[in-house]
C-alpha cells in the first residue's frame, strides 16, 4: 500500500468495511509504523456496537494514527484512499433459488412441529428476476444458485463515497465457469459451528455462523456499473507473491522451533497448493 500511494500519489488513508474486532487494522497498523514515519488515516466501519468498542480498546495505543469509528458507510461523505474488505461478502444476506422441473423457484424457510424447512415458491421478486436475465444465468433441472442483490447496494455505495482510489476486495469465491462445474449444484450456503463444517444451514438455528461463496463476476459487472473499474483478480498466493511475500523468508539456524523458522512454515502454507489460498481470492478495483 506505500507503494501505491506513492505510484498513483494517493493520500494515505484506509477504509475498512466489515472491520469487526479491529484485528486486520491493528495488524496493518503495526506494519506500517515499523515501515514508514509517513502519518495515515484509518477508518473502521461496522455496524456492531460491539465491535466498535473492541476496536476502539485495541487501537487505542495508536495515537499517531487518525482513527475514525463508523456504523455505516452514510457516516463517511467523501473519501480517497484504499477501500478494503476481508470476508465481508460471503457474510452478507442473499436469496437462494433452484431449476425444478424446468421452473425456477425461490427457495424460503418456515417452520412446523419438526424444525425449519424449505419452501419452494415461484420467482416473484421482480429483481431476482432482472438479476438472472442481466447475467445470463442457466441453470439446469436440480441446481441452485445464491442470489447476491446485495452487490448492487454496496457497490453504489462504495463508488458514491470514495473521490479517488483502489477498492480491494479479499474473499472465497467463484467465477461464471466455476459455477458450471458439478460440485457445485448444490450452491455453496454452509455454517460453521465451533469450527466444524455444517453442510446443513437450517440445523443449530442461530448458534453458528452461514456463509457463502462470493460470485466474483457479479461483483465486477457492480462495480463497473457504477464506475469501478475492474483492474486484477489474484489467488491469494498470486498477490502475496507479487506483494514480495517470498522477500520475507529468512535464513535460520537449524532450530526448528526458532521463530525464523516457525515464520518460513507460516509463509509456506500461505502458498501451499492444498492450502487456502487456492479458494481464497482477492479482486481489486
Amino acid at each position: 500500500f506505500i507503494e501505491q500511494v506513492r505510484v498513483n500519489q494517493l493520500p494515505a488513508a484506509v477504509l475498512e468495511i466489515g472491520a469487526g474486532d479491529g484485528s486486520f487494522a491493528q495488524v496493518f497498523i503495526n506494519q506500517w509504523e515499523e515501515m514508514t514515519d509517513e502519518s495515515l488515516v484509518y477508518i473502521l466501519v461496522d455496524e456492531s456496537p460491539h465491535h466498535r468498542r473492541l476496536q476502539k480498546d485495541k487501537l487505542s495505543k495508536h495515537h499517531s494514527v487518525e482513527l475514525h469509528f463508523l456504523q455505516s458507510l452514510d457516516e463517511c461523505h467523501t473519501f480517497s484512499g484504499l477501500v478494503f474488505s476481508n470476508e465481508l461478502l460471503d457474510a452478507l444476506p442473499v436469496h437462494l433459488v433452484e431449476k425444478k422441473d424446468d421452473c425456477l423457484y425461490e427457495i424460503m424457510i418456515t417452520s412446523n412441529q419438526n424444525g425449519l424447512t424449505e419452501v419452494y415458491i415461484p420467482i416473484e421478486n421482480q429483481e431476482i428476476i432482472s438479476y438472472i436475465e442481466q447475467m445470463s444465468i442457466s441453470l439446469y433441472n436440480g441446481q441452485r444458485m445464491e442470489i447476491p442483490l446485495f452487490m448492487d447496494g454496496i457497490s453504489a455505495s462504495i463508488s458514491e463515497v470514495l473521490e479517488k482510489g483502489l477498492v480491494l476486495t479479499a474473499d472465497y469465491g467463484y467465477t461464471d465457469d466455476d459455477w458450471l462445474i458439478p460440485t457445485r449444484k448444490d450452491g455453496s450456503m454452509r455454517g460453521y459451528r465451533k469450527h466444524q463444517l455444517i453442510p446443513n444451514i437450517l440445523t443449530h438455528a442461530g448458534e453458528m455462523d452461514i456463509t457463502h461463496d462470493v460470485h466474483w463476476d457479479s461483483w465486477i459487472r457492480f462495480g463497473e456499473k457504477y464506475g469501478l473499474t475492474f483492474m486484477q483478480k489474484w489467488r491469494q498466493d498470486e498477490f502475496l507473491i507479487a506483494s514480495g511475500i517470498l522477500d520475507e523468508l529468512s535464513n535460520h539456524s537449524g532450530d526448528l522451533f526458532s521463530n525464523e523458522a516457525k515464520k518460513n512454515r507460516d509463509i509456506r502454507t500461505l502458498l501451499m497448493d492444498s492450502g487456502i489460498s487456492q479458494s481464497f481470492q482477492l479482486v481489486l478495483q
